[in-house]
């Protein structure tokens, strides 16, 4: 019979370590998941109160030798009560808020009482002394002291307090923020329900007070079904539960250990390992709740940004959109002006005075200036809104280079540079025809505008079975740092505004994308600053 006692009073212990171990594991994978949550905190003390609570008062009700060790016992129960239940009415109190949600009553007032009388629960003031033990040597009844009034008190207003407080929120609160608050109320209600009627109802009418000692497991419930509000409400991570389960299930196991222990050195030493495994198991939790939340952030931040990108590309299409139509609306008069002035030059209205004849090729060349900016504009918003065509022919490349030399024989005469061409064999290309052209022109173009004095120099030569075109000058040159990024968008060489600054940094990204949209390819070379420079353009021939 003794036997089969002790084999109940294990379980019995082994339901509260459960019960406890359980509460300790939700509050750290709770306050893990957001420790600047006010909520969260709060409801790892009430974690933390209410196991020691439940532990506490387990070992109150088991047989000693010393009636002043059983008293003992009793005074911290009463004690951590006190504090499990103001933690359990401030959780209320604060949920789902990431904020401390009280009064100045509270803070001034609740906590002041609160703390006195949890003094006194530790003093004879509460519990003066035992007065009779059990057969076994457990307690029986105590003698109460005046404290057990403001005790008993303070207990009644956390408990109908935080109830009240609850159906108060309730009411308030719409249908979606309602659901997390009536599973709260659904496990004070099942707590405070285990706990009347095992603690109180059976003890008082019925003589019956076995299951006193088991106040820890009456609470679980309220820290399973908070924890699960808390899991609706979103302050709660689903992907931590693998790692409290397993954490939890070790527990158990290292629990289960302590209780089949049959001497005092194999308890303390068993509950040695319990502890550290307690330990080393939130710690398990809160590396796991670290790596989830980067995962999530990461995620999160993928998605953004991909909205972002999203956002940006339609911004691009809108700006190339405008950029296409500007373009077009600015080509129309630039080309009228200079139409009417190279009509004016012409003397096609008549003579004119000799002094305004500079002022007109000024105000020509740089609309010729202007028409080339505009085209690139234009060509870099079909490039980008893919509407780029090409009306591919075949042709001598070699004439049409001599052609864009020729054309641009008046304009190095004017700098007074040497303009020359070289190369006298026929090579044919299968490209379009007018994009060459204007890619041949822009590096004629540029040279002549870079090189102060000297020359510029354009072969067409057959290389390696490529057709190339080399337009040399003696100008400005290109630091090895500046070649690299010279075919980018908007991008000039370091000093060129000192030469011309006219120039957008456009033309040399067109012609690239032209030459590359016809399998060719082009790049640059020089010897360094003022060594002038070389740019290259190779295409495939045609065969037979």
């Amino acid at each position: 019979m003794i036997d089969l006692l002790a084999h109940f009073q294990n379980l019995d212990l082994f339901s509260v370590g459960i019960a406890a171990a359980g509460m300790m594991v939700l509050g750290f994978v709770v306050l893990f998941n957001d420790w600047q949550s006010a909520t969260n905190r709060l409801f790892l003390w009430l974690a933390i109160t209410a196991s020691a609570w439940g532990m506490v008062n387990y070992a109150v009700y088991q047989p000693y030798d010393s009636p002043e060790f059983s008293l003992l016992l009793l005074r911290l129960a009463v004690f951590f009560s006190i504090w499990a239940a103001f933690c359990m009415f401030g959780f209320i109190c604060t949920f789902p808020s990431k904020t401390l949600c009280v009064s100045k009553t509270f803070k001034w007032l609740l906590i002041p009482i609160t703390g006195f009388v949890s003094f006194l629960t530790l003093t004879p003031l509460v519990f003066e002394k035992v007065t009779s033990l059990t057969i076994e040597g457990s307690i029986l009844t105590v003698e109460n002291g005046f404290g057990i009034a403001f005790y008993s008190a303070l207990i009644l207003f956390f408990n109908i307090g935080g109830i009240y407080l609850l159906v108060q929120k309730l009411l308030k609160k719409d249908q979606d923020q309602r659901r997390p608050l009536w599973f709260i109320l659904l496990g004070a209600t099942l707590m405070l329900g285990l706990i009347m009627t095992f603690n109180f109802i059976l003890p008082a009418f019925f003589n019956d007070s076995r299951f006193i000692a088991l106040g820890g497991i009456f609470q679980f419930p309220f820290i399973v079904f908070a924890a699960y509000a808390i899991l609706r409400h979103g302050l709660f991570n689903v992907k931590v539960a693998g790692a409290a389960l397993l954490v939890f299930a070790i527990s158990i196991l290292t629990l289960s250990e302590i209780v089949n222990a049959d001497t005092l050195l194999l308890i303390i030493f068993r509950t040695v390992i319990f502890v550290l495994i307690l330990v080393f198991g939130i710690s398990l939790i809160r590396s796991v709740v670290r790596e989830v939340q980067q995962r999530e952030k990461i995620e999160k931040l993928a998605k953004e940004l991909e909205v972002a990108n999203e956002r940006l590309k339609e911004l691009d299409r809108q700006k190339s959109e405008f950029v296409s139509i500007a373009s077009h609306q600015l080509r129309s008069p630039i080309t009228a002006i200079r139409g009417y002035i190279s009509l004016i030059l012409e003397k096609e209205f008549g003579d004119f005075p000799k002094t305004i004849e500079e002022p007109l090729k000024r105000i020509s060349e740089s609309s010729r200036l202007m028409i080339n900016s505009i085209e690139d504009y234009l060509n870099i918003s079909r490039i980008e809104q893919g509407r780029m065509k090409y009306e591919m022919s075949d042709f001598d490349i070699t004439n049409l280079a001599k052609t864009v030399t020729d054309e641009y024989a008046p304009v190095a005469e004017n700098k007074k540079l040497d303009l020359t061409f070289g190369g006298a064999k026929k090579i044919v290309v299968h490209a379009d025809i007018g994009k060459i052209k204007q890619v041949i022109a822009n590096l004629v173009d540029n040279s002549i505008k870079y090189t102060p004095s000297g020359s510029v120099t354009v072969k067409a030569t057959e290389f390696e079975g490529k057709a190339r075109v080399t337009v040399s000058d003696t100008g400005v040159g290109l630091a090895k740092e500046d070649i690299g990024d010279l075919f980018n968008k908007f991008i000039r060489a370091r000093g060129a505004n000192k030469i011309n600054t006219s120039g957008t940094g456009l033309g040399l990204y067109v012609a690239k994308q032209m030459v590359e949209a016809h399998k060719g390819r082009i790049w640059a070379e020089s010897e360094g600053k003022g060594k002038g420079s070389r740019f290259i353009i190779e295409l495939p021939i045609k065969t037979s």
